[in-house]
């Protein structure tokens, strides 16, 4: 297709074909670009032209399509146009509606009023929890007059900002996060962790919690991808599709041993069927035809996870659960190279991956021992290695050794 000077653009990508196609349209070998709103939002890609094929968009959140927002409309149409190309762009709506309204409503119309989103309560519960972390011996007073210099504290009624901070403080003393003292406030030892993560301390309260129900046996595999892909902080979430739940059915009964807790296929989402299949080395291929995964969110999947499992890791030390931090630290390395258990050691030698560490491992190199016992010449003729490369990882060996 860029070939032909037509392309797609959208967050599943990778970031090679992203950089691809952004920077053969930038020079002009790429005529036409369909994309979702991605390269309306924080990518510096003008256009000549603009066309929004449909003023409707899916929202989660309403359960079907809404019209764009004026707002949404000016930053899409705001591409049209090259700097030191062109004297002027055009955007074309693409409608059934009158097209009088769509001029008055969209193109003589005034953009929507930035509305702060502190308050919500993903954003209060760090927020919060984050200042008296930072400034412990805190008051009441002075953590409602810090929210109402905000944004939104000139937005909302200062009652309706007191409250909303009541609310949160209960929360996060009842969870052990802060521990009032007088009229200051502290956080203990788990909030101040939970605070240095950036994780949403209620996904910190979920991890504490779990880690209370997990058995000293080993084995966890799926348990913790679950415990990972379920909470708040994980992104993005995939919904099972209906053809979905028979295999996530099948997963479940053939590893009912790794679970933390009973779940059911309810309690699933695709991104756990993603990442299992992940870690178990399954191509981006398989993903993408069996599950709808592209490469591009697979991606962000696995940076979310890696982040997830280090703060999961976290959080055992400080609940004294060593027994699992080795099983910890071998899960974290499977997400971050999409392995299975048996490659873990052979990638600790930078150069070796995914794909290498696979073949070394079907040529009987399975672990840190085989490879320093091959002579360099036998393993510069592996698949995929080559001299260089096989020079470079005996000198990895000494100092990983």
């Amino acid at each position: 297709m860029v070939k032909k000077g037509v392309a797609f653009h959208h967050a599943g990508l990778n970031q090679n074909c992203r950089e691809t196609i952004e920077s053969e349209f930038r020079s002009g070998k790429i005529k036409l670009i369909a994309s979702t709103p991605t390269l309306a939002a924080g990518v510096n890609l003008p256009a000549r032209r603009v066309i929004i094929s449909s003023i409707n968009r899916y929202d989660a959140k309403f359960g079907g399509n809404k019209p764009i927002s004026v707002l949404e409309y000016k930053q899409l149409c705001g591409r049209a146009g090259r700097p030191q190309y062109d004297s002027y762009g055009e955007a074309i709506i693409v409608g059934n509606s009158n097209r009088t309204e769509l001029i008055d409503y969209y193109i003589n119309g005034t953009p929507e009023p930035i509305k702060s989103k502190l308050t919500d309560d993903k954003a209060l519960r760090t927020h919060i929890l984050s200042l008296i972390s930072t400034n412990p011996g805190i008051k009441r007073n002075e953590i409602i007059d810090f929210f109402s210099e905000t944004l939104s504290g000139s937005q909302d009624r200062k009652s309706t900002i007191k409250f909303k901070i009541q609310i949160t403080l209960d929360y996060l003393e009842l969870e052990n996060l802060i521990k009032e003292k007088g009229e200051r406030f502290v956080a203990t030892e788990f909030g101040k962790k939970t605070s240095m993560l950036y994780i949403d301390p209620l996904t910190a309260v979920y991890f504490k919690k779990s880690l209370q129900k997990i058995s000293k046996r080993k084995n966890h595999t799926l348990g913790f991808l679950h415990l990972i892909t379920s909470s708040e902080d994980f992104f993005p979430k995939f919904s099972l599709r209906n053809k979905d739940y028979e295999m996530v059915g099948t997963l479940l009964e053939n590893n009912a041993s790794e679970l933390i807790e009973n779940i059911s296929e309810y309690d699933c989402s695709r991104s756990l069927l993603a990442m299992h299949a992940w870690i178990n080395e399954s191509s981006e291929i398989f993903l993408s035809d069996n599950l709808g995964i592209e490469s591009g969110d697979m991606h962000r999947m696995v940076e979310n996870a890696d982040w997830l499992v280090h703060s999961l890791y976290e959080i055992a030390k400080l609940e004294t659960r060593d027994d699992i931090l080795d099983e910890l630290n071998i899960m974290r390395q499977r997400i971050s190279y999409g392995i299975k258990e048996e490659l873990v050691e052979l990638v600790k030698i930078r150069g070796i991956g995914r794909i290498r560490s696979r073949i070394l491992y079907k040529n009987g190199i399975r672990n840190l021992h085989d490879l320093s016992e091959i002579p360099v010449k036998k393993l510069a003729g592996i698949d995929k290695i080559g001299s260089t490369i096989a020079e470079n990882i005996k000198i990895q060996l000494q100092k990983v050794r």
